[in-house]
Order: structure tokens, then sequence, then C-alpha cells
């Protein structure tokens, strides 16, 4: 990942500044003042990636952002474009920003993301949710916000804290760089397995005893035998008891069926007896079924005989009718003849009435016309009368502003005079915001002065407390000294006593071989010897004192060190400030400055004002015009049309009054023609009404004559006929009775049977004669199947009933037998093999876990070197990184500090992640903690390119691109700095190298640089380019 451009509107102290990082080469510096933003523009581009800030402010809320200086309502984005492998992209991330909703509450919207690939100059965006799009960017990066924060990005002594930090910590932070989690997850993975596993083997163990504390498997096999032996005994005793029940099965059925049969000869025997008795009611039954069918067509031919003369009379009793009805239509039509004088002289009255309503129509429309026709003339007039109140009150107006004009108030308010106020007032806050500056930095001189003070009395103190630790370490190191020679004289001593309590005449010395011993020793020790004999205690705490006073000269070396280097960063700082005036002066600039302001901010505001209003007055004479003109024309339109209405008015007054005469002739005395219109409309409804009942009635009369003439012609023919048809019929009944015995037709009707009963009795004889004859062929079939057959069926069924009952219980007994010989075998297997079971698994659990038990000791730490297997993992990271960190280091160092990896130390768990400097001076290994600042950024920027280096060799599809270093170069000398600048030198060819840096020496040393300025309105990013020193 390279960025390409950035963008910041109102984050942070910047209001709206881009940075074009491809104008800026390969390595460029970001300075200015402390608090100006230089930090806020790598929060920036870490912000629009991941959504939240780097390093230790990453717990910060992002709404921190948010600039101070920005309006409420105004947005706050980053927007970052960047290149990354070989493709560009741009995100853009909108803070969360609050609004008042409808109903006057404050809410917050939401943050937004917004994600573009960037081909052919058009922007592609990338849908999805917030969290889908930070997942691409992560995914497409490479790196998690931790990782970016630590490899791309390297804030404000991170690095250092990594240096001294202990195994345990980090290992922490290596575990958020590097994949361990997998291996973390193994050693977790096998300790559930063996604990599970373990349990298994408890929970086996259980169940195992469950069968007893005695139990033999062996004694069940036996058992099994003997199990086994009796269940095929109860087996053949049972098929046994099973093949005399069958036999004596098929003997009873046998009987039964016999005695069956004797039963069953006996039931026919009763039922065709019964039937027999049922013969006389049934051939009753039959004879009543054969007259019924006698009398049917008898009684069919009087029926029809009945109907032909019901409809003979009732054409003759309509006939009857319809010549009444034809003599009441002659009447009517009579009377409705007498009545044609008066109708005529209705119509005519009709006709006259219509002329007179269409001429009162005509007065009503002209009494509505008035009374609108005057009700416009008075609105006209008002109209009229309002319009010239109007023109006059504007024309008075006019003349009130134009007065106002030409006052002496707004001589010299002209726009020129405005705009050199305001020219004016800008450079005198433009030297008013110089005059704040030059105040702040001198209030900032002042107190790096004292701050100076102080740290030149604490850097003395800290010198004499290093000195006297020195000191104190010298004189622990010359008592060891003394206390290891007084040791070695008295062994010495020993050493000649033993050897002269050995030494005899003519014998050898086993020191020098003389034969000859002229003063041998003493074998007793003198007093001399025992005063100087040592004292391990003695030593001990002449050790202890020793190396206390010499960790304690290192401290305050160390510490006198960085106040050192703090001490050239502040003089430098005050060196830059030479030319800044004393704080009193620059207050007394500073209210001068303010008091002009003042002044001028008054002129200008009363300028403006006064501008204002003239402009105002201005604009309202131009309205007033404007508004009188349409007036005047609006005034004399009205005013013809309200003449012309008065001419309309008196036109429709003449006719109303002429069309009231007439009606007054006609005989109509209504007040109004509207009211006169209604009299006559109801007089030509009743009209209307007698004219219609009129015709309505002669028109009925005619019809209904005619339609009685035609209807007595029909019924006097059909009348004829069907009395025809009645004669027919009562002579085929007369001959059809004639021909039977029945007496007449009342006789024939009773005859007759209803459809239902008729099938039914019907029905009743077919089902007694199906019935007797097939009982009587039963009956036969059944005497001839009993000949032969024993007569006391029923006593060898008893016989045969006792002796299987008999066999059954034998076979119940054999069978519960079996069933119990059964259950006991199926438990004693069951046993036998639950207990083979669990002892296969017992066996196998057992060495499972062995295995599991073995490898969470192997993984988790307790093996020979009590490293566990993520932290051993780690330590292969660590061992790569530190190689390539210390031989940046040993170049920076000029060979003088090499970075160690510390086998042996540090705690459970995390052994084998200690670092370690050795000292090429002194030949030493000693903790990174001891280093001194400018030793400690050395070692930092070491370690911090090789943890880069490492994770783009072992990352294939990482691009890292991009470097970012924040503060850390001055605690360097001029040696250490070049150096430093060098290897940054090294990589700027395949990586953008960003540097944030308060060294005034770095601006010569780099050409490129972006400088950050603070004002009282936000800071400013400006870029500059110069010629990099040789």
């Amino acid at each position: 990942m390279k960025p390409l451009k950035l963008t910041v509107k109102n984050i942070g102290p910047f209001r709206d500044q881009t940075i074009d990082f491809t104008a800026l080469g390969d390595m460029f510096l970001i300075c200015g003042k402390t608090g100006a933003g230089k930090t806020t523009i790598f929060d920036a581009i870490t912000y629009a990636l991941y959504g939240k800030l780097p390093g230790a402010r990453s717990t910060v809320n992002v709404r921190r952002l948010r600039s101070d200086f920005a309006a409420p309502d105004e947005e706050a984005f980053v927007t970052l474009e960047y290149v990354l492998n070989g493709e560009r992209f741009s995100v853009t991330r909108i803070l969360p920003c609050p609004y008042v909703n409808r109903n006057g509450k404050i809410s917050e919207k939401p943050e937004e993301v917004m994600l573009c690939r960037m081909r052919d100059g058009l922007e592609e965006p990338v849908s999805g949710t917030i969290s889908e799009l930070n997942a691409a960017i992560t995914g497409s990066i490479g790196l998690s916000h931790d990782e970016f924060a630590r490899i791309v990005l390297l804030p404000q002594g991170e690095f250092a804290d990594f240096l001294r930090q202990s195994s345990a910590e980090r290992r922490d932070t290596l575990a958020k760089l590097f994949p361990t989690q997998i291996y973390a997850d193994c050693i977790e993975r096998a300790k559930e397995k063996s604990n599970a596993l373990g349990a298994e083997l408890d929970s086996i163990v259980k169940q195992q005893q469950q069968f007893g504390a005695d139990y033999e498997p062996s004694a069940d096999k036996t058992l099994l035998e003997q199990l086994n032996g009796a269940l095929e005994r109860c087996q053949c005793e049972r098929s046994e008891t099973q093949q005399r029940i069958i036999a004596l099965e098929n003997d009873r059925i046998r009987a039964e069926e016999q005695l069956r049969v004797f039963a069953e000869a006996e039931r026919l025997r009763q039922k065709l007896a019964l039937l027999e008795t049922e013969r006389p009611a049934i051939e009753q039954e039959r004879e009543t079924l054969e007259l019924a069918a006698e009398a049917e067509p008898i009684a069919a031919a009087a029926d029809e005989a009945d109907r032909a003369e019901r409809a003979a009379e009732t054409v003759r009793t309509q006939l009857a009718q319809t010549r009444l009805q034809q003599n009441a239509a002659e009447d009517a039509l009579r009377q409705l003849t007498d009545q044609e004088n008066d109708v005529e002289c209705a119509r005519e009255k009709y006709s006259q009435a219509e002329f007179l309503r269409l001429r009162l129509e005509e007065a009503v429309r002209a009494e509505r016309e008035l009374t609108d026709a005057v009700r416009k003339q008075l609105a006209a007039q008002k109209s009229a009368d309002d319009f010239a109140e109007r023109i006059r009150s504007l024309e008075t107006r006019r003349t009130e502003i134009e007065e106002q004009l030409e006052s002496p108030d707004f001589a010299g308010t002209d726009e020129d005079r405005s705009q050199q106020l305001a020219e004016k007032r800008q450079q005198l806050k433009e030297t008013y915001r110089n005059a704040e500056e030059t105040a702040k930095r001198a209030a900032q001189k002042r107190e790096t002065e004292d701050t100076i003070g102080r740290i030149h009395t604490d850097y003395a103190f800290r010198q004499q407390k290093a000195r006297a630790a020195a000191e104190r370490s010298a004189e622990a190191k010359r008592g060891v000294e003394a206390y290891l020679e007084r040791q070695t004289h008295a062994e010495h001593a020993q050493y000649a006593r033993i050897l002269a309590g050995a030494l005899a005449d003519g014998c050898p010395c086993p020191v020098c071989g003389a034969r000859e011993h002229p003063a041998i020793a003493g074998t007793a020790r003198t007093g001399t010897e025992a005063d100087d004999a040592p004292d391990t205690a003695e030593l001990d705490r002449l050790k202890a004192e020793a190396a206390e006073a010499e960790k304690a000269s290192a401290e305050e070396t160390a510490h006198a060190a960085r106040l050192e280097g703090t001490l050239a960063q502040l003089q430098t700082t005050l060196d830059a400030m030479e030319n800044v005036p004393d704080p009193a002066a620059a207050a007394e600039r500073l209210e001068s400055a303010a008091a002009a302001v003042r002044q001028i901010e008054s002129e200008y505001a009363g300028a403006l004002d006064a501008f204002r209003r003239k402009r105002e007055l201005q604009g309202a004479l131009r309205r007033v015009q404007d508004e009188l003109e349409p007036l005047r024309t609006e005034f004399t339109r009205q005013s013809v049309a309200l003449a012309q209405t008065r001419t309309e008015s008196d036109a429709l007054r003449t006719l109303a009054a002429a069309v009231m005469q007439q009606a007054q002739k006609a005989g109509y005395t209504a007040d109004t023609a509207a009211k006169t219109a209604e009299s006559v409309r109801a007089a030509l409804d009743r009209l209307q009404t007698y004219l219609d009942t009129f015709t309505e009635a002669k028109r009925e009369a005619e019809k209904q004559l005619a339609q009685a003439a035609g209807s007595i012609e029909q019924l006097t023919a059909q009348t004829k006929i069907r009395e025809t048809e009645a004669r027919q019929a009562a002579e085929r009944f007369g001959d059809l009775l004639a021909r039977t015995d029945f007496p007449g037709a009342d006789a024939v009707r009773a005859a007759i049977l209803p459809a239902a009963e008729k099938a039914e009795r019907a029905a009743r004889v077919e089902r007694w004669k199906t019935e007797y004859a097939e009982t009587a062929a039963l009956l036969r079939e059944t005497e001839a199947a009993a000949v032969g057959v024993t007569r006391q069926p029923e006593r060898e069924l008893a016989q045969l009933e006792d002796a299987l009952a008999s066999a059954r219980e034998t076979l119940a007994a054999a069978e519960k037998t079996y069933q119990d010989t059964l259950i006991a075998l199926e438990q004693v297997k069951a046993r036998i093999g639950g207990w083979n079971a669990l002892e296969a698994r017992r066996l196998e659990t057992a060495r499972t876990a062995g295995l599991y038990r073995q490898l969470f000791n192997d993984i988790s730490g307790k093996n020979p070197r009590k490293i566990a297997l993520d932290s051993w993992v780690l330590g292969i990271y660590l061992e790569e990184i530190t190689a390539y960190a210390s031989s940046r280091l040993h170049r920076i160092s000029d060979g003088r500090y090499t970075l160690l990896l510390n086998q042996d130390t540090g705690g459970s768990g995390a052994k084998g992640l200690d670092l370690e400097i050795l000292d090429a001076y002194t030949g030493k290994k000693r903790p990174c903690g001891t280093l001194s600042g400018g030793e400690t950024f050395m070692a930092s920027i070491s370690l911090a390119l090789a943890l880069t280096d490492v994770v783009r060799n072992r990352a294939g599809g990482i691009t890292l691109d991009a470097l970012f270093i924040d503060e850390g170069f001055g605690s360097l000398d001029e040696a250490s700095l070049e150096k430093a600048l060098a290897i940054l030198d090294e990589i700027r060819g395949t990586r953008c190298v960003g540097l944030i840096s308060h060294v005034p020496g770095m601006r010569s040393r780099i050409p490129t640089r972006l400088e950050v300025i603070k004002t009282a309105v936000g800071s400013e990013i400006r870029t500059v380019f110069t010629q990099a020193d040789e």
C-alpha cells in the first residue's frame, strides 16, 4: 500500500487540507510546532483505512478527531487515494455528526464509508455495508489495524516500549503480528482432549467397579455353559408338548363340527315349521295384489273423465267473466268521449301558460343578472376607491423616502468607503494575530528558559549522584580485591602447613625437590593468619554493595544522558527564539493591536449599518415606483368597467318591468318574477296532469274493449272442444267398468294400492317363497351330512377340552422355565460382553490418553526447555527479527552494539523472548533498559525496520510500499543521525518514507518536507522543496 493523496476536512486542527504524496518523492519530512497537527496526518491515514486511531490511541473515540474549528452543521471526513498491487483505490470515511431532528432533539448521523476503485480516471464504487467495506480494505492490504500500526506506522515510543518489555509482554505484542493462534489452539485442543480422555477413563473404571470388587469373568463362562445345557432340555420338552396340543386341537375341532351339524339340522326344522304357519297370510297378500292390478286401468279411465269435465267447466266460467269485462269497457269509453270539449279547452290554456312561463323565466334571469350587476357595481366602486387611496398613500411614501435619501446622514456612505474600511480592518486583524503569536512565543520562550534552568539543576544533581555511586562502587570493588588477597594468603599458608607436616629429612620436597629442609613452617595457625581467615558473609556483602553501586551509577548516568539530550533540544528551541521579545513587551504590543482592532471594528460596523440602511431606502423607493404605475392603469380600467355596469343594470330593469305587466294581465299577482313564474309552473303541472290522465284512461278503455272481444271468440271455441272431450272420456270409462265385477268408480278406486305399499307387499311374498325354498334345501343337505355320526358328541368334546387344558398347563410351565433360563443366559452374556467391551475401551483409552497427555506436556511448556509451542514459534520469528535488527544496529552504532535474543531467561510460558545488548566496548551483555535515549532510538528503529522486513518476506501477498516514523530523532548525535538516515535512505527506493521530527538539522538533510503551520483559525500544510546539504 502506497498513499497518493490525502484530503482532510474538519479533522483535528485542519479545516480543509490536501497532501499530494506523489510530489514528495521517496522520503519526506513532516515538521512544525508542538501541537500543530503533525501526528494527525498519520492518524488520518489510519482512520481512513481502519476507522480508528493507531497505537495507544486506538481506544480513543474517533469523534475526538472532529475539528473544534468546524461549524456544527459541517461534515468532517478523510479521503485517501492509494495504490495497491498496481491498482488505485479511493476510500472516504465521514465522521459521525450531530444534528437537530424534526422533533427538536439532537441526533447523530452515523459514520459513513465509501470505497472506490479508480480505472481510466473514473471511480467505480464498491458496494457493501461498513463492516463489509472494512473487511475488504483490510483483506486487500493484508494487515490488521495492530499490524499496520506497528509495521507501516511507527508511533511515538511504541518500539522503545517493545524494546523494554518483559518476555510475557513481548509475547502478547508478537502474537498480534504473527499467526500463532493456531499453535495456541493446538495446545488448548491437546489439553481438552487429554482432559476428556482422562475423564472418559475414570468413567470406564467406575463402570467396571459396578460389577463388584470380587467379580471373575471365568465364573460367568462356566455358568454360561450350564445355562446353555438347561436351555436345550427345555426346548425339547416344549416341542413335545406342542405336538401333543396340536393333535388334541384337531380332535376338538372335529368334535365341535359334529356337534354343529346336529344343532344346525334342528334349527332348520324349526325355521321350516315357522314358515308353514305364515303361508295363509302370504296367500291373502297375493290375492290383494291381483285385484289391484285389475283395477289400475279402469281407475285411470275414471280419472281422465273427471279431468275433462273440470276443464270444460273452467272454460265456461272464463267466457262469462270476459263478457262482463266487455260491457264495463264500453261504458267507460262512452263517458270519456263525452269529456272531449273540456280537454280541448285545457290544451288551449296550457299553451298560453307555457308562453307566459318562458317570458317569466327571462324576467327571473334578468332580475338575477340585475342583482349581480348591482353587486359588481358596488364592488367596482369600492375597488376604485381603494386604488385611489393606495395611489395617494404610495405617492406620500415616495416623497418621504426621497427626503430621507437627501438628508446629511447618508453623506459619504458609498461602497468605496466601506471597502477601504474592510481592507484596513483586515490589516489590523492580521497585525493582532501576529502580536498574539509573538506573545505566545514569548511565553513559550520564558517557559523554555525556566525548564532549562530546572533541568540544569537536575542534571548537576544526577551527575553528583552518579559520581558518588561510582565512588561507592570503586570502594566496594577495592574491598572485594582486599578480601580475595587475604583469602589467597590464607590458602597458601594452609597449603604450607599441610606440606610441612608431610616433610621428612632426606625426602624430597614436593614443591622444590630439595632433600634438606632448614626452615619448616609451623603446623599451627598464627594469630595473624587466624585474623586473615576469609569471611564468606563479608564477601557477599561487598559484592552486593559493588553491584548495587554499579547499577545505581549506570542508572544515574543514563538519566543524566537523557537530561543532556533534552537540554540540547531545549537549547536549540531557545536559540530559534533569539529574536522573540520579552513577555511584557509582547503583551504591550498585543494590547495596542487589540485596541486598534476594536476601534476599526466599531467604525466598520457603523459604516456597514449606514450603507445597509441607504440600500434599503433605495430599494424601497424602487418598489414604490414599480407599484404606482400598475395601480394607475388598473384604476382607469375599473372606472370604464363601472360605467358599463351601470348601463347594463338599466336595461335589465326595463325588461323585468315589461314581463311583470304581462303576468298581471294574465291574472297572476305575485310580487316578483320568480314567485310569478313559480305560480305559472304549478298551473302548468296541474293542466298536464289532467291531460295525461284523460289520454291514459281513454287508451286503457279502448285496449280493454279490444282484448275482451278477442278473448270471447277464443273462449267460445275452447268451450265446444272441452265439452266434446268430456263426453268421450265418460263413454270410455263406462265400457271398461262393464267388463269387470266392480259395482262402480268408488269400488275401483278402493282396490287401487299405493305404489310403495304395492311394492312392499310383492317383496314380502317373494321373500317368503325364496326363504322357504332355501331352508328346505339346507335341511336336506344337513340331514344327509349327519348320517353315520355318533350320537354323543357333547361328552367326547368335554373329554378333549380337559386333555387340552392339561397339555396347555404343561406347555406354560415349560415355556416359563425356558424364558427364565433364556433371561438368565442373556444377562450372563450381557455381563460378559459389557465387561469385555469396558476392558477393551479402558486399555485403548488409557493408551490414547497417555499419548495426548505426553503431547500436551511437550507443547505446553512442560518440556526440558520449559517453552510452550506458541512461544517457541514466536521465538523463531523474534530470532529472525533480531538478526535483521542487529545488522542495522551494528552499522548505526559503529560496530559497538549488537542485539541478541536471550534463550534462557523469561517467565513461565514466555521463556526465550528476552532481548539484550552486547556492548563490544566492554565485551559484556546488558539489558536493553540500560541504553541511553539516543541508543534506545537506534535500537528501536533497527527493530522496527527489521519487523517490516520479516513480515514482508514471510507474507508474499503483502506489499509494504510505505513507512511512517513519528519522532525520536532528537536523541541522536550528529553521527548517529547520519547513520540512521543512511539506513532509511537504503529502503526508500522501494518504499515511501515519511518522518516526523523537531530536529532542525533534519530540514537540511531531507530536501522535501511538509511544514504544518499552526494559526488561530486552524493549521495549514505547506509543501517545501529545498536543496539538500551535501
